[in-house]
């Protein structure tokens, strides 16, 4: 699998890479809520349960990731507030080229839901 290949395709042949490397893995976090969904399918294939054996985690928190069969765990990255302050930033250098550019920062968030188990610790 082409490590640039960021398609269900390629989080499966990545997932299969993966468990055959590290037969022990606990959590993926996929590039992508598609690859999530090929990593998914790899781990069905493999005979283990999300997230029973595996948590899963995709990146992009797509509509699909939150549909009642599916019910992804994934990362928002907020791309909406970050399109609209971009939009704005852009308007007001259009209005004002001498504006001093500005840092502008949005802070992802975990969208928590049916893929991810909750944390244990293990005893030493």
């Amino acid at each position: 699998v082409d490590a640039v290949d960021t398609s269900d395709r390629g989080g499966h042949g990545a997932t299969r890479a993966l468990l055959r490397d590290r037969p022990g893995v606990t959590a993926i976090v996929a590039a992508n809520d598609l690859m999530a969904l090929g990593a998914w399918q790899a781990l069905r294939e493999a005979g283990l349960k999300v997230p029973q054996d595996v948590s899963l985690i995709g990146f992009d928190n797509s509509p699909i990731a939150a549909t009642g069969l599916i019910q992804l765990t994934s990362v928002d990255m907020r791309s909406a507030e970050v399109g609209l302050r971009a939009a704005g930033e852009l308007l007001a250098r259009i209005e004002d080229p001498t504006r001093a550019p500005t840092f502008n920062s949005i802070e992802p968030r975990l969208v928590i839901r049916a893929t991810s188990a909750q944390m244990t610790r293990k005893r030493a």
